[in-house]
């Protein structure tokens, strides 16, 4: 499967449409679509290939699902399997922008979520809860601090995570939606990787890893990376780290490039 994906500040309506599956989601780009030829280049169809049991993915970038079908779907939620309509989701990068907005969505429509919320801020995290508790009180919703574009700090969220729901029970979603624009050049975390590609590759690849076996044990588990799809270009397989080739437009396409083969070879290796 295909993985693209989109993290840009421009998407303003966020939805959830679901497969018999499980879950897709879906953008709107609304106020913005009207500045475009919606029939030429946004409302075309793209068949979207779900046959992973993980990976979840769309193409969106000039396709585009109807938003009425979006809110007819999204109504339903709370009418489906518990699995689907009390989802345990774990959220990276929804302090803000696209990220939140799918989370707001989350606790709108659905009945009892519980959500894992990763983040750099813990005030920040508990402003928002106190937001989504407003949306939906039944939720329960749980701040996780850490550095995301720190491998460690990313491993003990994740064992705080798995201590949490426990050993050999399920998570239901994993969604992550974090990065940066690199405007002033590499920035080298404490572990000598580019922070940058942490967020964008290494780090989602590290919660994968470490959240697989809560994932296993779910009905329908859906694994989704916002990010850039679309984007991919040259890969510099001689230097992955980009300590030579480093520049705004290449650290987009190559990130992105690698964040796509490896989420496709993630597909492949759990079908459904």
């Amino acid at each position: 499967m295909r993985l693209a994906e989109d993290g840009g500040s421009n998407a303003v309506k966020f939805g959830i449409v679901r497969d018999s599956q499980g879950w897709w989601f879906w953008f709107d780009f609304g106020e913005i679509l009207q500045a475009v030829d919606r029939k030429e280049q946004w409302m075309k169809n793209i068949p979207i290939d779900h046959s992973s049991r993980y990976i979840t993915s769309l193409v969106y970038f000039g396709a585009m699902v109807a938003i009425d079908l979006v809110r007819e779907s999204n109504e339903q939620l709370r009418d489906l399997p518990p699995h689907l309509s009390s989802p345990t989701a774990v959220f990276t990068g929804a302090t803000q922008g696209i990220g939140l907005a799918t989370l707001r969505q989350l606790a709108i429509h659905t009945v009892q979520p519980t959500c894992y919320i990763v983040g750099r801020s813990e005030p920040k995290i508990q402003d928002i809860i106190v937001e989504l508790k407003g949306l939906n009180a039944k939720g329960t919703y749980i701040a996780i601090q850490a550095e995301v574009s720190l491998l460690e700090e990313v491993d003990k969220a994740c064992e705080k995570i798995i201590g949490m729901i426990g050993e050999g029970n399920k998570l239901d979603i994993l969604y992550m939606s974090q990065g940066y624009l690199p405007f002033g050049g590499r920035a080298e975390t404490k572990e000598g990787l580019d922070t940058l590609l942490v967020l964008d590759y290494y780090g989602r690849l590290r919660f994968f890893q470490n959240l697989e076996p809560l994932l296993s044990q779910a009905t329908t588990p859906r694994v989704v990376s916002v990010l850039a799809g679309g984007q991919e270009g040259k890969l510099y397989e001689d230097d992955l780290s980009l300590e030579q080739n480093f520049g705004f437009f290449s650290c987009l396409a190559h990130g992105t490039t690698m964040t796509s083969l490896v989420f496709e070879t993630l597909a492949k290796e759990h079908p459904t």
